[in-house]
């Protein structure tokens, strides 16, 4: 029997589509066309693909949609699936001029456009404040009612190109960096709140598996720290079962019912704020963790619901409460990395596994983004007081040497 043939589209490297350094077996089942950016890091094996393009996916859907019609012509497609941020709308645009399942091009918008993502959630979840102008005294004002600003891209991923404004001389500076560019941002205010990610899978409007996590300082300047640490549970506290329901409540004001989904939230102990949801994984080792942890694959997830394939698990599963860590340790400066071993890391049973992304020898440049990282450590653990442990055994046993 002939497979069914699929686009595969993604900005990120082909390792997210292994599990235990394997390529998703689920992949195995049909005729792949990939369709990678110029810019990701790992691409498949000539074995596991029908036919490979490495092409410029940023603001290039048009293009992309006329190139996998093409495909189509020959090769009859059944799916298009989507697997980062950069291809979710040539994902969309792809699937409507074909008449194929999955999100359409106005749902995609919402999770794209920073500024469409938050005016669809007017009255329904609380948000930071925000404006969409270039008119000096209009920012100028907003400034000043809030003191503290950020301007962000509209279709930014991370925090790419994000400005965090103290005073009107630094908004003046911002404003002549971005000259030119300017309608492709907007302006928020900026709250002083610790900063939480959740990460869900929904099917049908239900809540299959869901974990909150804790970054341990706000993910933006990343050159000041030499590591991002985020803490991560399933335990079902007041701010997870909150978050839990802001979620549900944006997809549904998105018409959106499937999805595996990464949001970001602001929360003290008395409010919750809405930040920016994506309908993808999360990035920077996360789904590793995760996976370690609770045995949920997120991108095995979001290619099995893009295939219209049943989840790895029953949706009455039962969880046990368990705590994930996900280490993320930064270059301190720029040059050639040196010394270091995983060995010691690992000979602790609760570090789970530690993903090398710079080689020794290797050179380095000054950190700007999570992406630029040395290496990423997932942990497991059943209380928090040895996720604690384990995070300090990491730290005490990391020499890495930049000269």
């Amino acid at each position: 029997m002939a497979k069914e043939n699929i686009v595969l589209l993604s900005r990120a490297s082909f390792d997210v589509l292994k599990k235990d350094d394997q390529i998703l077996d689920v992949l195995a089942d049909y005729d792949v066309f990939y369709m990678f950016s110029l810019r990701s890091s790992h691409l498949p094996p000539k074995s596991a693909v029908k036919e490979l393009h490495v092409i410029e996916l940023k603001g290039n859907e048009e293009y992309i949609a006329s190139l996998i019609e093409l495909i189509n012509n020959n090769n009859k497609l059944s799916y298009i699936v989507s697997t980062s941020e950069q291809d979710l709308l040539p994902s969309a645009y792809a699937r409507e001029r074909l008449g194929l399942p999955g999100l359409t091009v106005q749902q995609s918008e919402y999770f794209r456009d920073k500024v469409a993502m938050k005016n669809g959630l007017i009255g329904k979840v609380p948000f930071p404040d925000f404006i969409d102008t270039h008119e000096f005294n209009e920012i100028r004002n907003f400034f000043q009612t809030y003191k503290k600003i950020i301007m962000k891209p509209k279709r930014g991923t991370g925090s790419q190109d994000c400005y965090v404004i103290h005073n009107l001389e630094e908004l003046e500076q911002v404003l002549h960096t971005v000259q030119g560019q300017q309608s492709g941002f907007f302006i928020e205010q900026f709250l002083d709140m610790p900063i939480y990610h959740f990460d869900a899978l929904v099917r049908d409007g239900k809540m299959m598996f869901a974990t909150i996590g804790r970054y341990d300082h706000p993910p933006l300047n990343y050159s000041d720290f030499d590591w991002l640490i985020t803490t991560i549970s399933n335990e079902p506290t007041e701010l997870y079962l909150k978050t839990s329901e802001m979620l549900l409540k944006v997809i549904d004001s998105y018409g959106v019912r499937d999805g595996v989904f990464h949001m970001e939230v602001f929360a003290d102990d008395q409010e919750v704020y809405f930040g920016e949801i994506a309908a993808r994984p999360a990035g920077g080792g996360i789904p590793e963790a995760i996976y370690q942890t609770w045995g949920v694959h997120l991108f095995e997830e979001h290619v099995r619901l893009q295939l219209q394939l049943a989840a790895r698990f029953e949706s009455d599963k039962v969880f046990p409460v368990k705590y994930a860590g996900n280490m993320l340790y930064l270059p301190s400066r720029s040059g050639v990395v040196s010394n270091f071993d995983a060995a010691p890391l690992l000979s602790n049973p609760l570090v789970k596994s530690v993903t090398q992304h710079v080689e020794n020898g290797q050179q380095v440049g000054q950190v700007r983004y999570s992406a630029d990282t040395i290496f990423t450590a997932a942990i497991a653990a059943d209380t928090p007081d040895e996720l604690d442990a384990a995070i300090k055994h990491v730290k005490n046993n990391t020499f890495v040497i930049i000269s």
